[in-house]
């Protein structure tokens, strides 16, 4: 009787521990919904690490069209990959991924009414999602039934307080891997920005001042009609 007890305690067990990690979804999804920088905060707390890397800054000045050769060229050698460049008017933009696994980023550089704009952003939600979903989810989840069955082969006690340990120890090597990842990859986002700045603040072309000037008015229109058109005829007769 006392072994049938420990059984179905050990399933509840079992059922609330899974509910734990639905829960665990739920709140990924939130974070991806919610703006930035309560997204970033959440996602350092629950994931280890930020889910979205942005620089932002902005510049007095227009960047030519000359400057976009070796921005390109610096984005390939900073992230290794080719990436996709495309200039529509002022506006020059590279991106990256997310096929053949590259990581998923976006660089925009923009020129308009004397200033411009560099904006820089790495998206890890689809990186985390499949991290803590999967592994979590699916070795976390299915790995308690081979694990639970073994441990209740030596004691149902043991079977109840081994399941949520090895959630947990499968949430904290997720974590910790993701953590690791998202502070290489931020340390990289802002080390290339820093580097990107650094040519277009070089590059740029200073607005030059807009002068007013004063167009006297037409001294005829001052004259009677009659003549001005008599001094037009004196004109053209010269």
């Amino acid at each position: 009787m006392a072994y049938r007890d420990e059984t179905e305690a050990l399933r509840a067990r079992v059922e609330e521990l899974e509910t734990e990690n639905a829960s665990l979804r739920e709140q990924l999804a939130v974070a991806s919904a919610t703006p930035d920088d309560v997204k970033n905060e959440t996602a350092r707390r629950w994931l280890g690490g930020p889910v979205l890397i942005e620089i932002d800054r902005s510049f007095q000045g227009t960047l030519s069209r000359e400057a976009h050769e070796p921005i390109v060229e610096l984005l390939q050698e900073r992230f290794g990959a080719m990436g996709t460049a495309s200039v529509i008017g002022n506006t020059l933009t590279w991106r990256q991924g997310p096929y053949n696994g590259q990581r998923v980023l976006e660089v925009t550089i923009s020129s308009r009414r004397g200033q411009t704009r560099v904006h820089m952003l790495e998206r890890l939600g689809s990186v985390a999602g499949g991290l803590f979903g999967g592994i979590v989810g699916g070795v976390g989840g299915g790995g308690m039934g081979l694990v639970i069955p073994l441990a209740m082969l030596v004691s149902p006690a043991l079977a109840l307080g081994l399941a949520p340990l090895w959630l947990v120890f499968i949430y904290g090597i997720v974590r910790a891997g993701f953590g690791a990842m998202a502070r290489r990859h931020e340390a990289e986002v802002h080390a290339a920005g820093t580097a990107l700045v650094k040519i277009v603040e070089a590059e740029l072309v200073p607005e030059p001042p807009r002068v007013r000037v004063d167009v006297p008015a037409d001294e005829s229109s001052e004259l009677d009609p009659h003549e001005a058109d008599a001094q037009k005829t004196q004109r053209a007769s010269r």
